[in-house]
């Protein structure tokens, strides 16, 4: 009786049942509302959201150990107190989604699945149940606090797809939708407004969408806008690519403005499985072109082509290749080298080259397309278009298919999706597939996983796994089933795991004559259409596992029948009742099993209807029967053909029995020689998966595509040991049990035994595969703190550069205004900042010269000279003259005199002022304002981009610490630690040796006003750039005074010596 308390998912599944049922009782009172009052109903919602957010202001940014908020406990409070309003935005979102697609009402299972993710809970939702409409409820619950909710999903046709469908009914509730892809950004226009921005006879054909159909929608009502804009809507659908590279370019931006993205609240993932685990190390990467020679790939690549696999040792499992030792002094000979390991890069250009030969192999890990060599996506199957792998591999892999070698590229900026996703306040996921990774999805995202109840029991049929000992039998055996099956109808799709074995299984079916569609990385343009037919009758589809996911696979209509049918035609065709068969090739009996009292039933149906139809020939009224039975035409009213069958039925075994009747005429003019033939009817589609993958969920997945909510499906899958799987991973005891049996390569055998090693062995590989997982991780932390405090300075020098532009362009251009005066601290925060940072550089510069807080004469000059080094000599002299009224040689003199250290720093902290002050007067504060923002920025992504390179060589070579006894992590932290502040401390270093010497050569068209910022971007970009190309141009270059013969110059005149400025910011303090 405790058994309900003690299992956590019967209590999470009773805490969502209950938001379900509050959403039922609101259904009645939600339906009486119209139009209107729907959205102020959502409006009301707003206030009431807004008053549960937490009070705190200081929210982080990140998932820091899973935790979203400044304190887990203020997290889950917020959590456990959204019940009343996902209940009530459930009813809202039910009543609009009626009004848009009256077929389409939420279920129940939908609206608990939209409580667990509204809760941030991953939930097991099964294949065909509705993930799309289950994620509407969440999303409108999180936008109600007006920070923005994300939809992830695997690719760009679904993105736009579920943004169009859902936008129709988040219209209805006042919600914007919003959409961002590689191609451009998009905003769901409701068809009232859609003339305003497209043709009228896309408008014409949009006002007739049967909103009943998903795949019906072709992005009409979707029109283009920015993608700030579109991140601004209430709710945002988008790829988990865009989404991370957007993150990334944002992190680059030069203005605020530039930046898209707002704070990242709340993230859906679908196919939560494939994004967070298969695909979490998988880095974004905005990177330029590197400095390399690249024929060295092409000589590497001759070289290795030499080798054979007797030459190398290779570990799959590890994923390594290395030379055997006889076979280096053969190599290096070729090369031209006397030691290749004295060479870090052409040890690196080896290693490279090896692994593209042995291990990389073409129509499996990548294609050939264009010239090109495209990345295969090993558990999608599909193509990832502008990825390639880093460190060389790609063009060591290009020079080996004799294309095209790209420069390699040098990273600006790197995040992959597991350090992504964990900087939302509130991730959620779904997925087919999640049980099996939940602790991984605990420890590493905090997500728990909840398994929602089907609508409908699921009444598949999945066969124990079939093994042989060799792929050729393998293959042979499944050609022989589908050869079976398409002969009854039955829909096949039929699962591998390369292109390469789609390809070779294409051909063994053409041989015999089967009509096939082949859905791979090569031809994924026609996946709709190849997908949409998957389901039909008589359809056979060869898929990599691209078939195995974000894809809805629909039976034809009356499939279902059509099946019954065809099985009782098989039955006949194999007694020889039809097709006139003789002798060897008939059967006695033919028994038909069925799985299901469902099925059981159809093929009772259909069996009675044949034979009254041979018998006496009546139709049944369903529709369609009398086209069903057209192939047995010839046999109808022939009573004497019916009385020499035997037709039974046995209800507990669940089959259907024909047998000849002996010494008829019939039996003796077919002479059966065949005892019985036992055959299987699967009334709906029947997956055949031709070698396991990994990864259990990989294979549920493709699985999962029969017997969506309740229909009749089946599934087998077929093992060799020469698969990757049982070779690397398992097969010892599975071939020393074929041996010891003398099985033979075309025999399979059929047992629970063989499917629990092979279970078992996949157990080992997913463990594997998470505890290299886990310990990566623990590395990517590192890096992911120094990511967001280097992002986070970065992101305030951008939000201080704004605050003092705002000042100067409310301040700074009034024309009488006299900017002379010293600047006070507090208005610019940039400009304090700077300063702030030159005088501790210039403190810990007096600091390493004195002794005993005194200094000597012999180091004011090493500090003089350092300080030249911040400051030009020019201009120092330049403001020694024309602020302080006194000789250069003097000033320096009593500089000299001082021996009190702290005076010094005193002494030199004024005249960096004076310095700072005389700058800006020349040079305007909006331009001096630009070159901080430029020094700032350029010397911080400079010094990032070679952090990057640094933690990959650091991460690289960590692990030979472990022979010294040191344990590899702690040591990365420590060195990394090590790094990061040497980083830290050269950016400011260089940034205060930088900003001083900047000079801007004006061009004759500016006006001698400053520029405002009336001229918005391309005004500010163009003062920008001319800031970037005088950078450290010398004080001493510019223009001479030129003399005027006559008149006097006024303070407010142009200045005569052409710098664009007044005369009293420019000349007037060193002439006037």
């Amino acid at each position: 009786m405790f058994v309900p308390f003690l299992d956590p998912q019967k209590r999470q599944l009773k805490k969502l049942q209950s938001i379900v049922e509050e959403t039922n009782k609101l259904e009645e009172k939600i339906r009486r509302l119209n139009d209107d009052q729907l959205k102020e109903e959502v409006l009301r919602l707003k206030g009431e959201a807004q008053k549960i957010l937490p009070s705190s202001k200081n929210l982080k940014l990140t998932r820091e150990k899973g935790k979203p908020w400044t304190t887990l406990s203020e997290g889950k409070r917020f959590i456990e107190s959204l019940d009343d309003i996902i209940a009530y935005s459930a009813a809202l979102v039910r009543e609009a989604t009626l009004r848009v697609s009256p077929k389409h009402r939420l279920r129940d299972v939908q609206i608990m699945c939209s409580a667990a993710l509204a809760k941030g809970k991953l939930a097991e939702f099964f294949t065909g149940e509705g993930k799309t409409f289950a994620a509407l409820v969440p999303l409108m619950v999180y936008s109600l606090f007006g920070r923005g909710a994300h939809l992830v999903t695997v690719n760009e046709y679904l993105a736009k797809r579920d943004a169009e469908w859902a936008g129709r009914i988040f219209d209805k509730l006042g919600l914007t939708v919003g959409c961002v892809t590689h191609e451009g950004a998009f905003k769901f226009v409701p068809l009232e407004e859609l003339k305003n921005y497209k043709e009228a006879d896309i408008v014409e054909r949009a006002s007739k969408t049967n909103w009943d159909l998903l795949n019906t929608m072709i992005g009409d009502f979707l029109v283009e806008i920015s993608k700030k804009d579109a991140y601004r809507c209430d709710i945002t659908y988008g790829t988990n690519s865009e989404f991370g590279f957007d993150y990334l370019r944002d992190n680059m931006a030069l203005n605020l403005e530039d930046i898209n993205q707002r704070e990242l609240f709340y993230c859906i993932v679908d196919e939560a499985d494939s994004i967070l685990i298969d695909e979490s190390r998988t880095p974004l990467i905005i990177s330029g072109p590197a400095d390399e020679d690249i024929a060295l790939y092409e000589k590497f690549a001759q070289v290795v082509a030499r080798l054979n696999e007797s030459d190398v040792e290779i570990d799959e499992k590890e994923h390594s290749v290395t030379l055997k030792e006889e076979c280096v002094d053969k190599v290096e000979k070729w090369l031209g080298v006397k030691n290749i390991w004295e060479d870090y890069q052409l040890s690196h250009h080896l290693d490279n080259a090896l692994k593209a030969r042995f291990l990389y192999k073409r129509d499996d890990q990548y294609i050939v397309q264009d010239g090109k060599v495209l990345i295969v996506d090993e558990f999608t199957g599909r193509v990832l278009p502008g990825r390639r792998w880093s460190e060389g591999l790609h063009q060591a892999i290009e020079a080996k298919e004799h294309v095209e070698i790209k420069q390699r590229s040098k990273t600006y900026a790197t995040i992959t999706y597991q350090n992504f996703f964990r900087l939302y306040y509130v991730l959620a996921g779904m997925t087919g597939t999640a049980l099996t990774e939940a602790e991984e999805f605990s420890k590493i995202y905090n997500l728990d996983v909840v398994v929602i109840p089907t609508y409908k029991p699921v009444i598949r049929k999945d066969f124990t796994d079939v093994v042989y000992k060799t792929q050729d039998a393998k293959f042979r055996a499944v050609v022989n089933e589908i050869k079976e099956r398409h002969e009854k109808g039955q829909p096949i799709l039929v699962g591998t795991t390369s292109v390469e074995k789609s390809e070779k299984l294409s051909q063994l079916l053409s041989r015999e004559g089967i009509k096939h569609e082949v859905l791979n990385a090569k031809n994924h343009m026609k996946e709709a259409q190849i997908v949409a037919k998957a389901g039909e009758y008589g359809s056979v589809t060869i898929s990599t596992n691209m078939a195995g996911r974000g894809t809805d696979i629909r039976l034809g209509e009356g499939l279902i029948e059509d099946l019954s049918y065809s099985n009782i035609f098989y039955a006949l065709k194999k007694m020889g009742v039809i097709g006139g068969m003789r002798n060897q090739n008939a059967f006695k009996s033919v028994v038909i099993h069925t799985y299901t009292d469902f099925e059981y039933n159809k093929v009772k149906e259909a069996a009675e209807s044949v034979l009254n139809y041979i018998k006496e020939g009546k139709v049944s009224e369903l529709m369609n029967t009398k086209r069903r039975l057209d192939p047995i035409r010839s046999l109808k009213n022939r009573k004497d053909i019916a009385e020499s069958i035997i037709l039974q039925f046995d209800p507990s075994k669940r089959t259907v029995i024909f047998s000849h009747l002996n010494g008829t005429k019939l039996f003796n003019l077919i002479k059966p020689q065949g005892d019985l033939l036992n055959t299987d009817a699967n009334l709906g589609l029947h997956v055949i998966g031709t070698e396991r993958h990994e990864a259990r969920r990989i294979d549920n997945q493709l699985r999962g595509r029969s017997g969506r909510q309740g229909d009749p499906g089946s599934s087998r899958f077929y093992v060799s040991l020469d698969d990757d799987l049982m070779r690397i991973f398992g097969g010892e005891i599975i071939n020393s049990f074929f041996n010891r049996l003398g099985v033979a390569d075309d025999i399979p055998i059929e047992a629970k035994i063989i499917a629990s090693q092979i279970e078992a062995a996949q157990k080992r590989v997913e463990g594997y595969n998470f505890d290299i997982r886990k310990h990566l991780v623990e590395y990517d932390d590192v890096m992911n703190e120094h990511r967001e405090v280097f992002y986070a300075k970065r992101m305030g020098v951008l939000e201080m550069f704004d605050h003092d532009i705002k000042k100067v362009q409310k301040y700074g251009v009034k024309e009488d205004e006299d900017l002379d005066a010293d600047i006070k601290e507090g208005v610019f925060l940039l400009r304090d900042l700077t300063i702030k940072k030159i005088k501790d550089e210039l403190s810990r510069i007096v600091d390493i010269h004195q002794h005993d807080g005194r200094v000597r004469d012999a180091d004011i000059l090493q500090i003089l000279q350092a300080f030249n080094e911040i400051v030009l000599s020019d201009t120092l002299e330049e403001v020694v003259s024309t602020r302080y009224k006194i000789p250069f040689q003097k000033w320096k003199n009593r500089i000299l005199k001082i021996e009190n250290a702290d005076s010094l720093k005193e002494k030199l902290f004024g005249v960096i002022d004076e310095v700072y002050d005389f700058k800006e007067s020349l040079l305007g504060s909006e331009i001096m304002r630009q070159i901080e923002k430029w020094a700032w920025l350029t010397v911080m992504d400079q010094h990032w981009t070679d952090h990057l390179d640094f933690m990959q060589d650091l991460r690289s070579a960590i692990g030979l610490r472990g022979y010294g006894q040191r344990e590899p992590l702690a040591e990365y932290k420590n060195e990394a630690f090590d790094l990061f502040a040497q980083m830290v401390s050269s950016i400011e270093s260089n940034v205060v040796r930088r900003i001083l010497k900047v000079n801007v050569t004006v061009k004759p068209s500016i006006s001698e006003k400053r520029l405002t910022t009336t001229n918005q971007q391309e005004g500010r970009e163009g003062v920008y750039k001319e800031v970037a190309q005088s950078v450290m141009e010398k004080e001493n270059k510019r223009k001479e005074v030129k003399h005027v013969k006559s008149g006097k110059i006024g303070r407010n005149d142009p200045c005569p010596c052409g710098s664009g400025k007044k005369y009293k910011r420019c000349c007037y303090p060193k002439y006037g």
